[in-house]
């Protein structure tokens, strides 16, 4: 059974308690993606609510699926239409001015939490922080800072709301218990315009243009052809500049593949997020096993619970491992 609930409604009975308003309302959809921090839910409504003041739940049976606040709302004769969004829009919302001289990774993160009341359930992180920011939204900070700890333990470390908590957690602990009924509307892209298979790596140095380091990948250049990418660095020794060039061609050296498909709620799918490890079998275009969710949109009518999903099933990132935020 699915509920939603609210706190408050413009001229009714408000005492703080939430009460459904399912009944009240149709076409729900709420979507999450990997870029984006907060889940935002979509909804119409016979009631009307209010911005900033009307708290949402989503729930099915004792699972919550969604908690946050409405932040637009567009009247109209009718019924109403609303978008809510779960607690992370506040660090989406906020910048700040903040450095950090040697901080574990996860005493950081708690101290931006703190700042802006919003609690944390993060893993034990030990990479050292020191960094300037100036004027980043804080999902930004908390994003780069997960980015380093990322680098450092050679695995993803992701964050997500849940509730009024941001939890912080690796990606290899998020693999999905859910049945689902796949639909046969699926597509896969594959894409080469996204790939560098050979990576040189010189001075930025107006005065010396060596080249310090460069690295290809023969078999991937005999299928695809030349595909380069030079990287211009400061102070790097012929070593280091031989690191980041591998790091480069790592991220790079692939084609792009995502798949797209549609599936239909049997159990547990409300737990589907980006982020979280989603077992696909489609051995006909090669995809069979866990893989990182990359996006899916929900929507709930009659009862009836499907979504829209995207994995990424690339053997790279296509992240630049040279770039922070």
């Amino acid at each position: 059974m699915w509920y939603l609930k609210t706190d408050y409604m413009v001229n009714g009975d408000n005492d703080g308690k939430f009460r459904d308003i399912m009944q009240y309302s149709n076409n729900l959809k709420w979507t999450d993606d990997i870029d984006t921090l907060a889940v935002s839910l979509e909804f119409d409504s016979l009631l009307d609510l209010a911005e900033g003041r009307s708290h949402i739940m989503l729930k099915k049976d004792s699972s919550l699926v969604f908690y946050g606040v409405i932040t637009k709302k567009t009247n109209k004769d009718k019924q109403s239409s609303y978008t809510a969004q779960d607690y992370a829009f506040y660090l989406n919302k906020n910048e700040d001015i903040v450095q950090f001289n040697n901080a574990d990774a996860k005493t950081a993160i708690y101290q931006l939490l703190g700042k802006y009341y919003i609690s944390g359930a993060v893993l034990p992180l030990a990479t050292k922080i020191t960094k300037f920011y100036k004027g980043k939204t804080i999902s930004d900070i908390i994003k780069d800072i997960v980015s380093q700890c990322s680098s450092e333990i050679g695995e993803d470390v992701f964050m997500e709301m849940r509730g009024i908590v941001l939890w912080v957690d690796k990606v290899s602990n998020l693999k999905l218990d859910c049945k689902y009924i796949l639909g046969n509307d699926f597509s896969v892209d594959r894409s080469m315009e996204e790939m560098y298979n050979a990576v040189t790596v010189s001075s930025n140095s107006e005065s010396e243009a060596a080249i310090l380091a460069h690295v290809e990948d023969n078999d991937n250049i005999k299928t695809f052809g030349r595909m380069t990418k030079v990287l211009s660095v400061d102070s790097q020794n012929e070593s280091q500049a031989r690191n980041t060039a591998q790091n480069y061609l790592n991220a790079y050296d692939a084609t792009k593949r995502e798949l797209t498909f549609n599936v239909v709620d049997v159990y547990g799918c409300e737990n589907l997020r980006a982020n979280r490890k989603l077992n696909v079998q489609i051995p006909k275009y090669g995809v069979s096993g866990y893989y990182k969710v990359k996006s899916a949109e929900h929507t709930l009518a009659d009862n009836i619970h499907k979504i829209s999903v995207t994995i990424d099933f690339s053997n790279a990132s296509f992240n630049d491992p040279t770039q922070s935020s």
